[in-house]
């Protein structure tokens, strides 16, 4: 299964073996009201920024938008630059959307398919093909970063 195609060996669901490309789910939707974020798994983190800029809301994502898909990302836990606040990625899904094995698309959170949603957050892809993540979104505060500099003499002398 490919969402973004970042990932390397031995996180690829099959390196000899049919591939399905899920880049056809790469719908983003935020609800305000319920402050969610519903996104395809086969965006990239690019594409789920770009939707959330103008609203003031944001999630943990992917530090690295360009090219890191939110499939893989999330499936192989999720580390975010908002992690020390926020949690993990994987901590914050709410609802999966996925095809099982037997051929049937399933919803799995905390009270519908429950067993299934525990696995989800930290069995990788080895329980189905998740199609749709939803995401807990929070108000994204203003921020302004400082790094500071200093000449690399100082380091290596």
């Amino acid at each position: 299964v490919r969402g973004g195609g970042h990932g390397m060996a031995p996180t690829f669901s099959s390196t000899t073996g049919i591939q399905i490309s899920m880049v056809g789910f790469s719908k983003v939707e935020f609800n305000r009201e319920k402050q969610t974020v519903t996104v395809g798994s086969g965006c990239l983190w690019d594409q789920v920024y770009r939707k959330l800029a103008p609203t003031g809301y944001n999630i943990v994502g992917g530090a690295s938008a360009d090219g890191v898909g939110v499939g893989g990302w999330l499936l192989g836990g999720g580390y975010s630059l908002k992690s020390n606040r926020r949690g993990l990625g994987i901590d914050n899904v709410i609802k999966f959307e996925v095809v099982t094995p037997d051929g049937r698309v399933r919803t799995a959170n905390l009270v519908e398919n429950s067993d299934l949603f525990q696995a989800l957050r930290g069995g990788g892809n080895n329980f189905g093909i998740v199609t749709k993540f939803t995401l807990k979104a929070f108000s994204q505060a203003r921020t302004n970063y400082v790094c500071p500099g200093f000449p690399s003499q100082h380091v290596w002398n």
